[in-house]
């Protein structure tokens, strides 16, 4: 079985480098303006991911830097010793997408290639072996990829025209995608089930779903609490459409909760309603059924982006404000105290893009810095400590590009 990283519940201390961002210009500014070739500045980040215990950002450069958790080469550095400063990703160019999973991670470059890094117990890098790997490997086989998402065992690519493929441990997803078995350590061609060409996906642990072209959207796999959103909470062996639904751009996955992002910058919910994680202000065991189908989130209506952890649920807004809902025992919504039933803005703070696991979450503010907040256990919030924070901190990162 899986080896799960469970979280360690250290106590809260801040201090002087774990201090919040108290105002997002100034703050944002000192991150970037420190030595040369040690901050964002000189090599802004345009893409964030997080896993389980880790965290990457894809840099204007081309490469990509990692820190965090490394027990199975998941930073790509070439070892597997943990890391809480940002580091390189060992012989990465041209690196136009990005995602982590549960303990490693791939990168699509320019002409299309995919490589992984980290573990590969259920064939997670694609390269046809079991075996991990601290530097990246080519996933084979795929050669005009545009975007990955990898979940907690398994990844899948978009490829050109709209092809999805997948590979690695697809829990829950073999009776839906009629594939027979839930290994591949190839990345498999799964377009034919899908039915339509797909423009965005998103990989849970048991779940997946897909946004179409024509903006609905389709899940499969485990439907505990409602997750697949198509209405109930019965076991379905095949793809099913998300009810209430339209105009999808991107959907994000929770432990046992999913979230959309509309077009228009509205948000909707779907599945489990506990503490909060649907941000309408209600508990589930209030209004409980209604929920098995898509739900808009009060409040937010001018979203460019949007994250899930496990229990809690990030959006980046269009004036760079965060507002995050859910629960918070880790810091993960973004201040000190209690969960929030509705989406509620982290005090001085912007970000353009956001990436939420398990209970934490990293972002990209206004000139291409990262900061981070939430559990910190691994490093993985990059700011030199294993202490967790209530609030943003900016991820601190090496010398060596």
């Amino acid at each position: 079985m899986k080896k799960v990283l469970a979280p360690l519940f250290i106590s809260f201390a801040i201090g002087c480098d774990a201090a919040p961002f108290s105002d997002h210009q100034a703050e944002n500014t000192a991150i970037a303006n420190t030595t040369a070739c040690r901050n964002w500045s000189c090599d802004p980040a345009k893409t964030v991911s997080v896993g389980y215990s880790s965290s990457c950002a894809a840099l204007s450069s081309g490469g990509v830097m990692c820190w965090g958790g490394n027990k199975y080469g998941q930073l790509g550095n070439g070892n597997d010793q943990d890391a809480s400063v940002a580091a390189p990703v060992v012989g990465l160019n041209n690196v136009q997408a990005l995602s982590v999973g549960g303990a490693n991670a791939c990168a699509v470059t320019v002409d299309g290639k995919v490589y992984c890094w980290g573990d590969n117990e259920f064939g997670e890098l694609g390269n046809g072996a079991t075996e991990n790997s601290n530097v990246p490997v080519k996933a084979l086989g795929l050669n005009n990829a545009t975007d990955v998402s990898c979940g907690g065992y398994h990844c899948c690519a978009i490829t050109q025209g709209g092809a999805l493929s997948c590979w690695g441990h697809l829990m829950g997803l073999p009776a839906a995608l009629d594939i027979g078995t839930d290994h591949w350590s190839i990345p498999t061609d799964v377009s034919a089930v899908i039915g339509a060409p797909v423009i965005s996906v998103a990989m849970g642990d048991e779940r997946a779903c897909a946004v179409l072209i024509d903006g609905s959207a389709v899940c499969f796999g485990n439907n505990g609490f409602g997750a697949l959103g198509c209405g109930d909470a019965l076991v379905h062996s095949d793809i099913v459409p998300v009810s209430g639904l339209a105009n999808a751009a991107k959907i994000v996955l929770g432990k046992n909760h999913s979230c959309a992002l509309v077009s228009d910058g509205t948000v909707f919910c779907w599945g489990w309603n506990a503490h909060g994680l649907l941000g309408n202000n209600e508990d589930y065991q209030a209004s409980y059924e209604k929920h098995y189908s898509a739900m808009p989130v009060s409040g937010v209506d001018d979203a460019v982006d949007l994250a899930a952890g496990e229990e809690h649920t990030c959006a980046a807004k269009r004036d760079g404000t965060v507002v995050c809902w859910g629960v918070n025992t880790l810091g993960q919504i973004g201040f000190p105290a209690g969960g929030e039933f509705l989406p509620t803005a982290i005090p001085n703070f912007r970000a353009r893009a956001i990436s939420a696991q398990l209970s934490f979450n990293c972002s990209i503010g206004p000139i291409g810095e990262v900061a981070c907040w939430g559990y910190n256990g691994y490093g993985q919030l990059g700011n030199g400590t294993t202490e967790k924070s209530a609030g943003p901190i900016g991820v601190l990162r090496s010398a060596i590009r």
